[in-house]
C-alpha cells in the first residue's frame, strides 16, 4: 500500500513538473492573431459550439477575421435529400460571420466524402445534379461568402485523378465544370482547389499546379489553392514545406494554408503532452507561418487552423488516440505552438 501511495505521489510530482516546464515555453501573451498581419488569420468550427461554448466562442471572436464551417457545409448535412436543403445551420455561421465582420470561407462544394446517400445511389442525369447542388449553394450566399473551396481532395498523392463517385459518373472533366458553375453562380467569389499532402508529394503539387493551369487556359476561373497542412512536427521536414510553399512565388495563384493542424502523438503514443513534443510544435507551426509570410503579398490568402481547442480536433475521434495539434489546449487556455504562431509573423 505505501509503494503504491509513493508511486502516485512520485507520479503527480513528476506530472507537475512536465506542466511546469510546458509553460516555460509560453513566452509571448494571448492577443488578436489576425491584428498581427494583413492577411487573413481563420479557424474551422463547429455550429455546435459556437452556439452553446462561450469561452469557444469569444477565442473565435477575439483571435480570427476568417471561419470555415468544419462539418456544416458539407453534403450530407446541407443536402440530405434530393429537394431538400438544410440550411440552418450554415444560414447562423453565415450570419455570425457577417455581425462579427469576419470573413466566411465557404467549404467544400465537391468531395467525395461526407454524401448523403441520394447522391451516392443516384440514378438520374449526374450532371444536372451535380451543377443543381453547386449553383444552390453558391447563389444562396451570393455576397455574403466570397470564397469557396470548390473541388476538395481529388487528386491521389502519386498525382493521379482520384477514381471518385464523380469521376466515374461525370468524367475527369468534372473540376472543370465544378469550377465553371462557381464562376456562373457568383463570379465575384474566390474559388480555390483543396487538397491535403501538397507539401510532402511533389508530384501532387505538380499535378493540381497543372490542372490550375488549364483552367485558366480555358478562361475559367480559379484564384487560389488550399494546402490543408495536417502535417506531425516529425514529417514533412521544414524544407519539404518551405519549398512547397516557395513554389507558389511563380504563379498567380493564390495560398490558403487551410486547415493547420500539427500533431504530435502519432508515432509516441503518450498519456500527456511531454515539454519536448511541446517544443517541437512550437517550432513546427512557427516554421510553417514564417514559410507563409515570406511569400509575396498577391500570393498570400491565410492561413486556417483546424479547430479552435485540442478538446475540438477531429483527430481524436478519426484515429481514436490521444491528440494535441492546436493552439489551445483543452481549458481554451494558449499553448507553446500559439506563441510559435505568433513568432512567425514577427
Amino acid at each position: 500500500m505505501k509503494l503504491k501511495l509513493l508511486l502516485l505521489v512520485s507520479f503527480i510530482v513528476l506530472f507537475s513538473s512536465c506542466k511546469k516546464d510546458i509553460q516555460k515555453l509560453i513566452d509571448c501573451n494571448e492577443k488578436s492573431l489576425y491584428k498581427l498581419t494583413t492577411f487573413n488569420v481563420g479557424v474551422a468550427v463547429s455550429y455546435d459550439k459556437i452556439i452553446n461554448n462561450e469561452r469557444y466562442k469569444e477565442i473565435v471572436k477575439s483571435q480570427f477575421n476568417s471561419i470555415t464551417p468544419e462539418y456544416a457545409m458539407k453534403a450530407e448535412f446541407i443536402h440530405p435529400e434530393e429537394n431538400v436543403f438544410n440550411w440552418d445551420e450554415a444560414d447562423q455561421l453565415v450570419d455570425f460571420s457577417i455581425k462579427e465582420n469576419k470573413s466566411f470561407h465557404g467549404h467544400a462544394l465537391i468531395w467525395h466524402n461526407h454524401l448523403p446517400h441520394w447522391m451516392e445511389n443516384y440514378t438520374a442525369d449526374w450532371n444536372i445534379m451535380f451543377r443543381n447542388h453547386i449553383i444552390a449553394l453558391v447563389s444562396r450566399y451570393k455576397g455574403k461568402i466570397k470564397a469557396w473551396d470548390v473541388v476538395n481532395e481529388a487528386f491521389e498523392d502519386d498525382g493521379s485523378l482520384r477514381n471518385t463517385i464523380w469521376k466515374q459518373h461525370i468524367g475527369e472533366h468534372y473540376i472543370t465544370l465544378a469550377f465553371q458553375y462557381a464562376s456562373q453562380a457568383d463570379p465575384d467569389a474566390l474559388l480555390f482547389y483543396n487538397d491535403y499532402n501538397l507539401e510532402s508529394k511533389p508530384r501532387k503539387m505538380e499535378a493540381v499546379l497543372k490542372m490550375a493551369k488549364e483552367l485558366k487556359s480555358l478562361g475559367i476561373q480559379i484564384h487560389g489553392i488550399g494546402m490543408q497542412m495536417h502535417v506531425s512536427f516529425e514529417y514533412p521536414t521544414d524544407r519539404q514545406i518551405q519549398n512547397a510553399i516557395k513554389s507558389f512565388e511563380q504563379t498567380n495563384l493564390k495560398v490558403h494554408i487551410s486547415e493547420l493542424d500539427v500533431v504530435v502523438n502519432s508515432n509516441t503514443k503518450v498519456e500527456d503532452p511531454t515539454f519536448h513534443l511541446m517544443k517541437e510544435q512550437k517550432k513546427k507551426v512557427k516554421i510553417i507561418v514564417e514559410a507563409f509570410n515570406k511569400l509575396p503579398s498577391e500570393n498570400k490568402y491565410g492561413i486556417s487552423i483546424w479547430g479552435v481547442s485540442d478538446a475540438d480536433t477531429w483527430v481524436r475521434k478519426e484515429f481514436g488516440r490521444k491528440e494535441w495539434p492546436l493552439l489551445y489546449d483543452e481549458n481554451y487556455s494558449i499553448k507553446p505552438s500559439y506563441c510559435g504562431f505568433v513568432e512567425g509573423l514577427e
